[in-house]
């Protein structure tokens, strides 16, 4: 994959669908960014075939209405598409 590929994280968080999109080489970090809950991801890349993943992130929101959520991290290996 060169640096001008772009990866694509498809995001559905509970019906919610988002693509995100993150123009990437080996070894980069994309950020999604949202709130806690279940995270069905989709990452995938031209010529490679798509990871599926499910997170659950996990955060809270206190009474001052400020939420927070606890960072998670995904390492994903693309395998070259046919």
């Amino acid at each position: 994959m060169t640096p001008e590929q772009e990866i694509q994280a498809l995001v559905d968080r509970e019906t919610a669908v988002t693509t995100v999109p993150c123009n990437a080489g080996p070894g980069t970090t994309c950020q999604v960014w949202g709130y806690a809950g279940t995270y069905d991801l989709e990452i995938g890349a031209p010529g490679f075939l798509s990871a599926r993943e499910t997170r659950v992130v996990h955060g809270a929101t206190p009474e001052c209405g400020c939420p927070t959520v606890s960072t998670e991290r995904l390492a994903v290996a693309l395998v070259a598409g046919r």
